[in-house]
């Protein structure tokens, strides 16, 4: 019977179990960079149908408004108030709009199938989707992103692999038994059956990892600069999002503020212009040019509004790591 049982190895044990640790917190992180990107790219359809959404009530509410106006000409046709000519330049703007509705309703429903496919769920035409109102303000500039943690990571990895590469240069030691029954014995010169046992400690000393060192070393000294420089480009680049996405929101910020006021005083020019086109005072294209200013202006500000969410969505994604955990 011969038992052995390590009771040194340099550390070497302890090094491997740090290594695995940092393999599956490595692992890890590169499931929370994917889930975040598959976030992102979800977070994009989802704009998309919202805008498409949007845009179908603006186009709805001016078919109605077109669809009333037609109604009050069509009345004054018959007492002969006016020409069936402004009637037809009324359904000409109709089966625009009726086709404008047609493109954004498409729009919907692909983005609709999109986000099934990326989400698993289930929802049709009829689902209704709700501007964001929880993040107004930017995220604070971070650099404890994913990227960074995966970078932190192989920073921890080698490391520990120059810890392993330092232990393979220690001695290990065992602690060994020995036990038996033969003839011979210990005893060789003494001819009978005996038991026997032997008890001890070994030291091996494993010498070929001294012709590596230097080697090992200059591998990772090259790997720990290069895991610097990579740092150094990131915080670059996420300092550089940042101040691009600041910038945006700010933009968007003044543009729909300057969006607010042109709706308010083209839903005025449209009431006015309604009244008048009632009255016969302006034709009906004159009416249409206005009303289509109106829409273009609220579709521009539907617009800025949901890309300032968009640019605040994606701070909070990439600068807040527990946003969505």
């Amino acid at each position: 019977i011969d038992l052995n049982q390590l009771i040194y190895d340099g550390g070497a044990s302890k090094t491997r179990t740090m290594l695995q640790d940092l393999s599956s917190k490595n692992t890890l992180t590169r499931i929370q960079l994917a889930n975040r990107n598959l976030l992102q790219e979800t977070q994009k359809i989802y704009f998309s149908a919202l805008l498409a959404q949007e845009n179908r009530h603006i186009w709805e509410t001016a078919k109605e408004e077109i669809l009333a106006r037609k109604s009050v000409l069509e009345t004054d046709i018959r007492f002969g108030a006016r020409t069936k000519n402004q009637l037809d330049i009324l359904a000409v703007e109709l089966l625009k709009i009726e086709q404008q509705i047609t493109d954004v309703s498409a729009a919907k429903t692909i983005a609709i199938e999109m986000l099934n496919l990326l989400t698993g769920l289930k929802l049709n035409n009829l689902a209704s989707f709700q501007i964001p109102t929880d993040v107004q303000k930017i995220t604070p500039l971070s650099y404890e992103t994913y990227e960074m943690k995966l970078l932190q990571n192989q920073q921890s990895l080698v490391a520990t692999t120059e810890e392993l590469n330092q232990s393979k240069l220690r001695p290990k030691a065992f602690l060994f038994g020995q036990g038996g029954y033969g003839n011979p014995a210990l005893n060789m010169l003494k001819n009978e059956f005996q038991s026997y046992y032997l008890m001890g400690v070994r030291l091996n000393w494993d010498l070929s990892s001294f012709y590596t060192k230097r080697l090992n070393q200059k591998s990772s000294q090259l790997q720990k600069e290069l895991i610097l420089q990579h740092q150094s480009d990131l915080e670059r680049q996420l300092s550089m999002q940042y101040t691009k996405i600041s910038e945006e929101v700010k933009r968007y910020e003044k543009l729909i503020e300057q969006d607010q006021a042109i709706v308010s005083i083209r839903e005025r020019i449209s009431v006015t212009a309604a009244s008048e086109l009632d009255l016969g005072t302006i034709t009906a294209t004159q009416f249409i040019t206005e009303k289509n200013a109106e829409k273009l202006a609220k579709q521009s500000y539907l617009l800025h509004k949901i890309q300032k969410l968009a640019f605040l969505q994606d701070a909070t994604l990439l600068f807040d790591s527990n946003s969505f955990l």
